[in-house]
């Protein structure tokens, strides 16, 4: 499971974490300062780590802006792409970082018995197909005494929003300023196979895999069921997020995704947490059951195309419209 030939992960697309803004909320709710983001937060709670594992870790950036500031001393990790990795070692190098990195698919990935004090989820686990699997061989790296350190999308899988949530980002959008509006397009599962299929895969599962294996230290939702696809791509918010009336939009958005998470704490999209493995794991019979549990789930998932779900009356809806679509401009 793997993006497309010439899919890239990094690219000029604008999330809503690009926004000050959003930056400044997210550093409230997780540290308490609007100043204090947390990566400085970590090193601020638990000091420098010896040695870090980062999932997925693409070109590297974490781990470079962990050693900056001190947090961590050396870093692993792996990624399914050889052209990242080979950046990541590179910059690495260029800073003085002792980085060693694995080409690996994070479905099979084995720790060969390596361990670390740190593991660090930055977007990354959201991509993992075999999510027990990967949750259990993270405790298991970091022994009794790790941290595991995360900042991820744990919304509904590869975003295929309910209707009652979707319907709230429609009325949103339709009350911002025209010049702030876009264009909404539900989320086609369709193209979302087609060009990364690891996408959002299982990261409704990832708390409760969570909670299988780790104690939690911190757990702070961060909302985005509104916000998230409103500030997503939208380049003239972006651009005015310093203007008087760009600023009063992302405010006015964001309260009111605040306001949604409050009422429904299952739509949360994002979560950052701390978590240690827990001291008495799962016994082995409990342990088969998951493994058996999710083998037949990706089974079954490679027999149906890689769907996982049934079609949902949005997935339905808006699949008939982009086919309306086709025929007319064919």
């Amino acid at each position: 499971m793997k993006p497309a030939e010439g899919f890239e992960y990094y690219g000029n697309t604008i999330y809503w974490n690009n926004y000050d803004r959003v930056c400044q909320i997210h550093n409230t709710l997780i540290t308490g300062r609007e100043d204090l983001d947390w990566f400085r937060y970590l090193k601020q709670s638990y000091g420098t780590f010896d040695h870090a594992f980062f999932v997925n870790c693409g070109n590297g950036w974490v781990e470079r802006d962990l050693f900056r500031i001190g947090a961590i001393r050396r870093a692993s990790g792996s990624d399914i792409s050889p052209e990242l990795l080979e950046q990541a070692a590179k910059e690495a190098a260029a800073i003085g970082l002792p980085a060693s990195y694995a080409l690996a698919d994070v479905n099979a990935f084995d720790a060969q018995g390596a361990t670390y004090d740190l593991a660090v989820n930055v977007g990354a686990m959201h991509h993992v197909a075999y999510i027990d699997r990967m949750t259990r061989v993270l405790a298991q790296m970091l022994g009794r005494d790790g941290i595991y350190a995360t900042f991820d999308y744990v919304g509904a899988h590869r975003n295929q929003y309910s209707w009652e949530m979707w319907s709230k980002i429609v009325e949103m959008n339709n009350t911002l300023p025209p010049r702030f509006r876009i264009e909404l397009r539900y989320p086609s599962l369709h193209v979302m196979l087609h060009t990364d299929p690891s996408e959002a895969v299982h990261s409704e599962l990832q708390e409760e895999c969570l909670r299988r294996y780790f104690d939690l230290e911190q757990y702070t939702p961060l909302g985005g069921s509104i916000a998230y696809t409103l500030l997503y791509q939208n380049h003239a918010l972006h651009a005015a997020q310093h203007e008087p009336e760009g600023a009063a939009v992302i405010e006015r958005i964001m309260a009111a995704d605040a306001a949604h998470l409050e009422r429904h704490p299952r739509d949360n999209l994002f979560s950052y947490w701390t978590a240690r493995p827990k001291r008495e794991m799962p016994n082995r019979a409990v342990l088969g059951r998951w493994e058996n549990e999710e083998r037949a789930r990706e089974e079954a998932a490679q027999r149906d195309a890689g769907r996982y779900y049934p079609a949902g009356a949005l997935e339905i809806l808006y699949g008939e419209m982009e086919a309306l679509r086709a025929r007319a401009a064919s």
